[in-house]
């Protein structure tokens, strides 16, 4: 198992990969030998932060993912780029009425944000619920998807062990700018 780190408007994507198959994504150094990424998975990954890819065609390895899991992970195929749905709309979808937590979960477990797009899901209520790379992100990208945004201030500054501080920041820098 490898990992590559590729710049994107976010900051330094990790994507960990044995062969073509992808099987994490995240915003911290995995734990894991660094090797190159084949091109195809780097280019799908440049292509969405650019704005010219609205789905991934990438071999995923989902190993240990279990089936309920991977039902809600399918119905997310139902959004669309650019549109968001609630947790309550997914449980319904995989047929658990009062299952939104249950979803919740499935989501915050996905190994593959961004590629499965649970980023396009939010609370009844409008609010944004959670997001494994952070609120910050999940609500660039749902921007992003919806008319397209700027980078995150910074984000370019956040890998290594300040990571986690420099995206709070930006975070705090950007909240504080929607007010």
């Amino acid at each position: 198992m490898y990992y590559d780190g590729i710049n994107s408007p976010i900051g330094v994507v990790y994507v960990v990969f044995e062969g073509e198959a992808l099987k994490a994504v995240t915003l911290d150094r995995p734990k894991c030998v660094v090797h190159p990424v084949s091109d195809v998975i780097r280019s799908q990954f440049d292509e969405y932060f650019a704005g010219k890819r609205f789905v991934f065609n990438i071999r995923l390895s989902l190993e240990g993912v279990t089936s309920f899991c991977a039902a809600v992970y399918k119905a997310l195929e139902r959004v669309s780029h650019g549109e968001v749905c609630t947790y309550k709309d997914m449980a319904r979808w995989v047929g658990i009425v009062g299952g939104a937590r249950a979803v919740g979960q499935a989501l915050r477990r996905n190994p593959l944000p961004i590629v499965i797009p649970c980023h396009r899901v939010i609370a009844s209520d409008g609010s944004l619920g959670g997001f494994s790379l952070g609120l910050y992100v999940k609500r660039w990208l749902i921007e992003r998807e919806k008319k397209g945004a700027e980078p995150l201030l910074g984000a370019q500054c956040t890998p290594g062990p300040l990571g986690p501080f420099l995206r709070s920041l930006v975070w705090l820098i950007y909240a504080t700018s929607l007010q």
